[in-house]
C-alpha cells in the first residue's frame, strides 16, 4: 500500500488497474499477473497471462472486426544496440489501434 501521508486517498479502481495489468501481460509474454480486490463489498479477481504476447494483443484489439488477411504479421529482431517485436493485422474497420 502507498504511504498514507504522501497519498491520503488510496482508493484504487479495479477496472483501471485491470486494463493496465492486461496490457503488461500482453507485453511480457508468458508472465502471469493476478489482480485481486479483497475489499469486503467488492471482492473480485482477474488473472492475465498471454503466451502469444503481442500477437494475442493484436487479436484482442481486433475484436469482432474481420481481418483482411489470415495470419497476423509478426517480426522479431535482436541487434546489439536494440530489440524489436512487431505484430499487426489489417481489418475491414476504419479505426486504428496502437
Amino acid at each position: 500500500m502507498p504511504d498514507g501521508e504522501i497519498f491520503p486517498e488510496r482508493d484504487f479502481d479495479f477496472d483501471t488497474l485491470a486494463i493496465r495489468l492486461r496490457e503488461l501481460a500482453f507485453l511480457n509474454k508468458g508472465v502471469r499477473i493476478t489482480l485481486q480486490d479483497e475489499r469486503p463489498d467488492q471482492e473480485k479477481k482477474s488473472k492475465f497471462q498471454y503466451e502469444g504476447g503481442i500477437k494475442e494483443f493484436v487479436k484482442y484489439l481486433r475484436g469482432n472486426r474481420k481481418p483482411l488477411h489470415g495470419e497476423i504479421i509478426y517480426l522479431e529482431a535482436k541487434r546489439p544496440e536494440c530489440e524489436i517485436e512487431l505484430a499487426l493485422q489489417y481489418n475491414e474497420g476504419f479505426r486504428e489501434d496502437t
